[in-house]
């Protein structure tokens, strides 16, 4: 018996998410031409995607425990750094832009 997304069908739900999320990232990448905005849509969104769907008790069943700790402990710390990469990147150009008028 299946419980919450702990059956090989989450696995394709996870695939078709990514999916969804890495063609919107394109699409904001060909919009705004931002590749820091792009990037951490999709890693912050797919963090979020992986957080809730991935538990344990799912990476035991696929043997897969190290993408939980990544998931729980390693990439949100990386969202932060984007965020913040993201933020003096805003910064910087907005400040330059002032600066030469």
């Amino acid at each position: 018996m299946c419980d919450y997304l702990a059956c090989p069908s989450s696995i394709s739900i996870i695939a078709f998410l990514l999916t969804l999320l890495g063609i919107a990232s394109i699409i904001i990448f060909w919009k705004t031409k931002k590749i820091f905005i792009s990037i951490f849509i999709f890693s912050f969104l797919s963090n979020i995607i992986l957080y809730e769907i991935i538990n344990y008790r799912f990476t035991v069943l696929y043997g897969g425990v190290w993408i939980f700790k990544f998931t729980r402990y390693i990439w949100p710390w990386l969202n932060l750094l984007l965020f913040i990469l993201l933020i003096i990147n805003f910064l910087k150009n907005k400040y330059a832009k002032t600066k030469n008028n």
